[in-house]
C-alpha cells in the first residue's frame, strides 16, 4: 500500500523559500546557510510522502533558528504612514505624467508653464531623478520633498508635499521651548515672549477641562495683532525653512495638496504668498501640547518648558506635556 500523501510537494527552487524569511526584514542567506537548506530542501518531498508534514515543519524551522542565530540583527524599517505614502505616490505619478508627455495634466496641476513638461529633482543633492526606482521618502530635515523643474520656463520650485488623505497634517511637530530654533540666538527667538502668552491662556483652558486640541479661533490672546503676527512667523518657518533643531538642508517655496485624486500646487516663493497661504489655513489651526520629544535636560528639569507646560495626574502619576505641536484639521 502506497504512503498517504498530504500534499503535492512544489519543486521550488531553494532562493523561494529562502526568500520568505528575508523579505520582509531586507537581510540576505549567506553561502553557508543555503548549504543548509539545500538537503532540507532535497529530503523534505520524502519527508511528505513518508513521514509527516509535522516532521518536515520542524526540521525546517531547525534550520531556520540556525540562521537567525548566526543572522547579524537586521532593523526593521518603519512602516510609512499615509502622508509618506501619498509623498511617493505623487511624486510617481508626475515623473510618469513627464515621461509619457501627458503634459495636459501637468498644466492641470502646475498651470501653463508644465506645458513642455516637468522634472524632477532630489532636494538634498539636486540630482535629477531619472527613473522611477529613484523615488523614495524626502529626509525629515528638508521641508522640500521634491524639486520640480517647470521645463518651459526653466524654473524650480522646491515644493512640500502635504496629504490630506490620512491624518491632518502636521505644521509644527512636538516642539519644546527649549527647541534650538526658540533659544536666545535661535531664529525664532524674538517670538517667545508672545508663544508664552498663548500657551498660557491654552494651559488655563486645559486646566479647567479644555480639549487637548484647541482651534486658534478659541484663543482670545490671538485677537492681539502682534501676537498673531508672531504666530505666523512661526508657522512659515516650520511650514518652509526648517524644524525645532536647525533650518532645512532645502527650503520649500512651494506646497502640492493632495486629496483624493485632486492635487493643488501653490507658489509660495514671495513673502506675500506665504502669508497668504497661511491666512487660508489659519481658521484649521489647532494648537496642542503634547508629552513626545522628551530629553535628557527636559527629563531632569521640566520647569524648563514652563510656560509650554501642562501637567495632570493620571493613575496616580503626574504627567507632563510640554511639546507644542500645530496641525490643520
Amino acid at each position: 500500500m502506497s504512503p498517504t500523501k498530504f500534499f503535492e510537494p512544489k519543486k521550488a527552487d531553494k532562493s523561494e523559500i529562502a526568500a520568505l524569511f528575508t523579505e520582509d526584514e531586507g537581510g540576505s542567506v549567506s553561502t553557508a546557510e543555503e548549504d543548509d537548506l539545500d538537503g532540507i530542501i532535497s529530503g523534505m518531498g520524502n519527508m511528505m510522502t513518508v513521514s509527516s508534514p509535522v516532521l518536515a515543519a520542524t526540521v525546517l524551522q531547525t534550520w531556520v533558528r540556525k540562521v537567525l542565530a548566526r543572522s547579524t540583527p537586521v532593523k526593521k524599517v518603519k512602516s510609512k504612514n499615509k502622508g509618506e505614502k501619498d509623498e511617493i505616490k505623487v511624486k510617481k505619478l508626475i515623473f510618469d505624467l513627464n515621461k509619457n508627455n501627458k503634459y495636459e495634466q501637468l498644466v492641470d496641476i502646475f498651470g501653463d508653464e508644465a506645458s513642455e513638461g516637468v522634472l524632477l529633482f532630489e532636494p538634498g543633492t539636486g540630482k535629477e531623478i531619472s527613473d522611477l526606482d529613484e523615488i523614495s521618502k524626502a529626509s525629515a530635515y528638508m521641508k522640500a520633498d521634491c524639486i520640480f523643474q517647470l521645463v518651459k520656463t526653466g524654473q524650480q520650485y522646491p515644493t512640500s508635499i502635504k496629504s490630506k488623505n490620512g491624518a491632518p497634517y502636521t505644521i509644527l511637530n512636538h516642539t519644546p521651548r527649549t527647541a534650538n530654533v526658540f533659544s536666545e540666538d535661535g531664529r525664532l527667538s524674538h517670538t517667545v515672549s508672545s508663544l508664552d502668552k498663548i500657551m498660557d491662556e491654552y494651559v488655563t483652558k486645559r486646566s479647567t477641562g479644555g480639549k487637548e486640541d484647541v482651534n486658534v479661533n478659541d484663543l482670545e490672546i490671538l485677537n492681539d495683532t502682534n501676537i498673531k503676527e508672531a504666530l505666523f512667523q512661526v508657522i512659515t518657518y516650520f511650514l518652509f525653512d526648517g524644524t525645532g533643531s536647525k533650518d532645512s538642508d532645502c527650503s520649500a517655496d512651494a506646497i502640492m495638496i493632495c486629496e483624493r485624486t485632486a492635487i493643488t500646487f501653490i507658489k509660495c516663493s514671495l513673502a506675500e504668498e506665504r502669508n497668504e497661504y497661511i491666512a487660508s489655513l489659519y481658521d484649521n489651526l489647532f494648537i496642542s501640547l503634547r508629552d513626545k520629544g522628551m530629553n535628557r535636560k527636559i527629563s531632569k528639569d521640566i520647569t524648563i518648558c514652563y510656560p509650554w507646560l501642562y501637567s495632570y495626574n493620571e493613575g496616580g502619576d503626574t504627567k507632563h506635556k510640554f511639546a507644542l505641536h500645530i496641525r490643520v484639521k
